[in-house]
């Protein structure tokens, strides 16, 4: 009996070191399937994220994470150890395309 107990207690826990820890997501560019595994994610504040992080960039923090509507603090600080932020460019650095405006004059003309 003692020998079970003692195998039980002893030798569970070094075949959970064997286990590696689960990577974190990059929520700059991750995908909505990554995005909704994490704990607290649902499919609609994951469509959130990637909508917020396409329109306004990067995000450089937790604090800038939270700029997300539906994350506040209390869930971007349970998910700051299943969260990175790896590349991360500041929107001062970031590069946008330039888009010219085109004259509604010119926009339904079917005229060759």
């Amino acid at each position: 009996m003692y020998l079970l107990f003692f195998g039980l207690f002893f030798l569970t826990p070094l075949a959970w070191a064997d286990e590696a820890p689960p990577e974190r997501v990059d929520v700059n560019s991750c995908r909505f399937e990554e995005l909704v595994t994490l704990h607290g994610i649902g499919p609609f504040l994951a469509q959130e994220i990637l909508i917020d992080h396409s329109l306004k960039g990067d995000y450089l923090s937790l604090q800038d994470f939270t700029r997300v509507k539906g994350i506040g603090p209390v869930l971007a600080h349970r998910l700051k150890n299943a969260i990175r932020f790896g590349d991360a460019i500041p929107a001062s650095g970031r590069s946008y395309p330039t888009y010219h405006a085109v004259p509604c004059s010119k926009m339904n003309n079917h005229d060759p």
